[in-house]
């Protein structure tokens, strides 16, 4: 695991009803950016990456693809959710 950090502070939520709006980017540099922000509260958290070595070109790419594809699980997950709680 490059990092972790929490977004603390949420309200309680039926499962699945929290917004959070989370950003990464990944720059040329290797340079890793993400925050999440819970849209109800206002609460926001950020972290910066810096890697301890330069990661190459594949190794970026493949991290994003890895990112995109959890992206769309979590979404799927949300979505089931939602069609749970109703």
């Amino acid at each position: 695991s490059l990092a972790r950090f929490e977004l603390k502070g949420l309200p309680p939520l039926p499962a699945g009803m929290a917004r959070v709006r989370v950003d990464f980017a990944v720059d040329v540099e290797g340079l890793l950016t993400v925050s999440a922000l819970e849209k109800t509260t206002g609460r926001s958290q950020h972290i910066e990456v810096r890697p301890s070595s330069g990661l190459d070109e594949e190794t970026l790419a493949a991290m994003l693809l890895e990112s995109q594809k959890h992206g769309r699980e979590d979404m799927e997950r949300r979505l089931r959710a939602v069609i749970s709680n109703q």
